[in-house]
């Protein structure tokens, strides 16, 4: 009997669990994976609630045990990362717990019923986990409303800080409701009252000051990103004056011509500049109308109309359109810029000057390819500005490959981005 009712409480904080992971991670309900996970932590933790003893040493190990499981369960079945299934977990039983408290001290202190009553009998026991429940997943959409209006990406080691000191409200939320069970009759009903606010209190400042970090960190991302939609717009303002440089030059070679009476001159040398820009739309330009994010699309038209001021040979193949890439885009385009800023350097100290440049995706990775003719007798292999900035980039990913090759006249840096599936 003692399992099958511990089971039905374990099933309702499960239910309580999904719910609010849902809602705090902006996941998709997915039916199988509800059900799986549910009954997988319903289960997993009414065991461990119903082992046998319950003294002052084995309650607590009990309690850490059954997080632990919610933990992993959250891990392995819901979200494929361990801090956020730490982190979420930990906000989702700390108000659980800060709920458990408030409604023993009303129960309690407040209305005079007895503590070995509400453990004992079973229509008791499942009122307040219900209620509990319903008071925890609505203090969680308020918390969901006021702290996660702005995602984070790829910030979980520094969040690994804030997760340490949400399980330190979880750990004094949990030993006070240890306390309250053994020693509930000899507690003050204004010591236990201010033992819950200065709980709660302490558990919305960590909460507050998460919340601040992550807009802090938000606000720098964008700042960022900023900085390099701006260094795109400076090089782009540079590639006006180039065209404007060259047309200056056309117009005046045609003068000449026309000074000169030289039809058939003149003739030849638009028809020179014609089919010149019309296999620069054809291999460039169109190419780069697949991209969809503006940032990327203004990098590679810098360096396209950079690679043809050097008149270097260019060999452009763009079939995706990157739509799907998870990537910060601001550091997507630092890595893109790094790459073919040393192409470009290293392909025009060569005397077949040449730059590939490809882009496509399979079925599980975004692929970019950049090979360029090179010199051995220019530089060491693997040198390089700015690889430093993209080695320390590419730590922050875990979705992101750099593979180096080096052949006997070419460089080529792949770069491999993992889809989510």
């Amino acid at each position: 009997m003692l399992l099958e009712v511990n089971f039905l409480m374990c099933f309702i904080m499960a239910v309580l669990s999904y719910i609010s992971i849902v809602r705090l991670s902006g996941i998709r309900f997915n039916r199988i994976k509800a059900a799986f996970y549910i009954i997988c932590t319903a289960f997993l933790t009414a065991m461990i609630k119903s082992y046998g003893y319950n003294d002052n040493v084995i309650l607590p190990l009990k309690m850490i045990a059954m997080v632990v499981v919610i933990v992993l369960t959250t891990y392995f079945i819901l979200i494929k990362d361990i801090l956020k299934s730490a982190y979420y977990t930990i906000i989702i039983y700390t108000v659980a717990l800060i709920n458990d408290s408030l409604l023993a001290f009303i129960l309690i202190k407040m209305l005079g019923y007895e503590m070995k009553i509400l453990q004992t009998n079973i229509i008791y026991v499942l009122l307040t986990n219900l209620v509990i429940s319903y008071l925890s997943y609505v203090q969680i959409i308020f918390i969901k409303a006021l702290l996660y209006k702005k995602k984070i990406v790829n910030e979980t080691n520094k969040n690994a800080a804030y997760i340490a000191f949400a399980l330190m409200t979880f750990i004094v939320t949990a030993f006070n409701i240890l306390v309250y069970n053994k020693y509930i009759e000899l507690i003050g009903k204004r010591l236990m009252l201010m033992n819950i606010f200065i709980t709660s209190a302490y558990f919305i400042l960590t909460m507050a000051v998460y919340g601040i970090y992550s807009n802090l960190v938000v606000n720098e991302q964008e700042n960022k990103q900023l900085k390099v939609y701006i260094n795109m717009a400076d090089e782009l303002i540079d590639e006006y004056r180039r065209v404007r440089h060259n047309t200056y030059n056309i117009i005046q070679a045609a003068s000449a011509f026309i000074e000169e009476n030289d039809m058939e001159g003149l003739k030849e040398h638009f028809s020179s500049v014609i089919e010149r820009q019309r296999g620069i739309e054809k291999s460039n330009i169109a190419s780069l109308y697949k991209i969809a994010h503006p940032g990327v699309k203004s990098l590679l038209s810098s360096k396209l109309g950079r690679i043809e001021a050097l008149s270097l040979n260019l060999n452009l193949e763009i079939t995706t359109d990157l739509r799907g890439v998870k990537v910060n885009i601001s550091d997507l385009c630092e890595i893109l810029g790094v790459f073919l800023d040393n192409s470009i350097e290293a392909a025009g100290l060569t005397k077949e000057k040449y730059i590939e440049l490809c882009m496509f995706e399979d079925d599980q990775y975004y692929i970019t390819i950049i090979k360029n003719s090179y010199d051995p007798n220019h530089g060491k292999k693997g040198s390089g500005i700015g690889l430093r900035t993209v080695n320390s980039i590419l730590r922050k990913y875990g979705l992101m490959l750099n593979n180096t090759i080096i052949e006997e006249k070419y460089y080529i840096q792949e770069l491999i981005i993992k889809k989510f599936n």
